[in-house]
């Protein structure tokens, strides 16, 4: 089963980290599928057919080791690109043990987003106009804007019952706790419509960037260059079919002498 282009599938369970993510690979004009469950990654990559795979490594409940093992040896998953993406200093590491695609550091900038779908996937599909960048902002605004009457609504539940007589000392404490709740998400809510208001107001086009051969199973540009994303070539891997390769660098690969074994359970941390 052949992936479908410009469909990429993103896997994350920070509900900030997701939706930003996924809102600034639409706006470089890429499908983006949200999943923030690892029980569901399978099936989902399996009904999709996604291009590409960005999974998060720090995830509760993931294993990493039998989702590599599981993808691949399904025939209809087996041939989807699989990036890590995460925090942690260990991911050059991690991405090589398991044979990822590649992997992309926390936190990444539009270009390193941008260049690795792009030597991924290659180029967007052309728009049948162009893009809006005022188009995005209304549709994020509409978005948040629902968001904050759900958060106001909440508030007017919790003053209702804040002035409620005759609630116990047990049940005033769990209504001030809800209360607390509902500030923290007004602030973060705030901070995350500003955060993705500015994305969509800084995108402009992103040189493609070029990519070229490397030799199977050599190892190339592992740490050059200081750039927060890699790729790691081996036997079948890669957007150009089997053995293909890319230049080392920032969104560069890291050549690899092919598949290591992933029987253990081993789930690496993030």
């Amino acid at each position: 089963m052949v992936p479908i282009k410009d469909k990429v599938l993103i896997v994350d369970d920070e509900p900030d980290v997701l939706e930003s993510t996924a809102l600034l690979i639409e706006a470089l004009g890429y499908q983006a599928i949200r999943l923030s469950e690892p029980a569901e990654i399978l099936e989902t990559v399996e009904q999709e057919q996604p291009g590409i795979l960005l999974q998060d490594l720090k995830m509760p409940g993931l294993n990493v080791a039998g989702l590599v093992a599981a993808l691949r040896l399904n025939p209809r998953t087996a041939e989807v690109p699989l990036v890590f993406f995460s925090a942690g200093g260990d991911l050059p590491t991690t991405a090589a043990r398991y044979d990822a695609w590649g992997y992309l550091a926390k936190p990444f900038g539009k270009e390193e987003l941008a260049r690795l779908l792009n030597q991924v996937l290659g180029a967007p599909a052309k728009r049948t106009g162009p893009w809006q960048g005022r188009d995005m902002q209304r549709e994020v605004r509409s978005v948040f804007h629902d968001y904050w009457n759900l958060l106001a609504a909440l508030s007017n539940y919790i003053l209702i019952l804040d002035r409620a007589k005759g609630l116990s000392a047990e049940a005033q404490k769990s209504v001030r706790g809800l209360d607390e709740i509902i500030l923290k998400l007004e602030s973060k809510t705030d901070r995350l419509s500003a955060y993705i208001m500015a994305l969509v107001g800084s995108l402009e086009p992103v040189p493609t960037a070029t990519a070229t051969a490397t030799t199977r199973g050599s190892r190339t540009g592992e740490g050059e260059g200081g750039g927060s994303a890699g790729r790691l070539s081996g036997p079948g891997r890669g957007p150009g079919g089997p053995g293909a390769g890319s230049s080392p660098g920032p969104g560069g690969r890291l050549s690899g002498p092919g598949r290591p074994s992933v029987d253990d359970d081993h789930t690496p941390t993030a």
